[in-house]
């Protein structure tokens, strides 16, 4: 996980797979991260596909800064679940960054899909 994320740090998240313009994350959220009726709360889920969809965006060598985040919950997850998101930038512009995630369970089932709109602030490796 990039160094500087301690919010993703702090959930648990880890990086399993990257290439360019692609990441894929893991997480199995805990107790602390239920809602009040038991499940996953929805903001784990949306967090996870902005942090997936952003590191595919850096993945580029690029730093994006999220400006409009949708997600979508098709199904629900018990604390202790593990999940996976899989993020893939669509499209490349040269202020604007256009990324797609999936977030599934270890069985497989999708259980949200998200779009983010990124800018960028600037090249890595570059001030």
């Amino acid at each position: 996980m990039h160094s500087g994320n301690n919010f993703a740090r702090l959930l648990g998240i880890k990086i399993t797979a990257l290439g360019e313009g692609f990441c894929r994350l893991s997480m199995e959220p805990g107790g602390v991260c239920a809602n009040p009726y038991g499940g996953v709360h929805g903001g784990v889920t949306a967090t996870l596909a902005d942090i997936a969809m952003g590191i595919a965006i850096r993945a580029l060598g690029l730093q994006p800064v999220t400006l409009e985040l949708t997600v979508n919950y098709l199904g629900s997850v018990q604390p202790g679940e593990e999940l996976t998101a899989e993020g893939r930038v669509i499209h490349r512009g040269r202020t604007f960054q256009l990324s797609e995630s999936e977030i599934y369970t270890a069985g497989g089932t999708v259980v949200a899909r998200g779009r983010g709109l990124f800018t960028i602030r600037k090249t890595l490796g570059n001030n």
